[in-house]
């Protein structure tokens, strides 16, 4: 059995993770061995951590509205609050 190796990003862009994963499965590299994700759209932006509670019905809709999206939580999120927060 050969080990393939694939790397992946920390916050991957999801079709080129998606590209990189085909390409894996069919070979399509030149390097069957190794495939590297070189995208500059995957540089990711500073983020601080932070906990808050929010209703569970709250987060469930905006669980649903991020994925009907095809966004992070964090990205939505952010969205919703750069569109909503007045300039200071």
């Amino acid at each position: 059995m050969t080990k393939k190796k694939i790397t992946i990003p920390n916050t991957p862009n999801r079709g080129a993770l998606d590209k990189a994963i085909d390409n894996w499965v069919t070979g399509g590299s030149k390097n069957h061995n190794s495939i590297e994700l070189k995208n500059d759209d995957l540089k990711k932006p500073q983020y601080a951590r932070t906990t808050f509670q929010i209703p569970t019905g709250l987060y469930k809709k905006l669980k649903k509205i991020a994925l009907i999206e095809d966004k992070s939580i964090t990205q939505k999120l952010t969205e919703i609050l750069e569109n909503n927060l007045p300039d200071v």
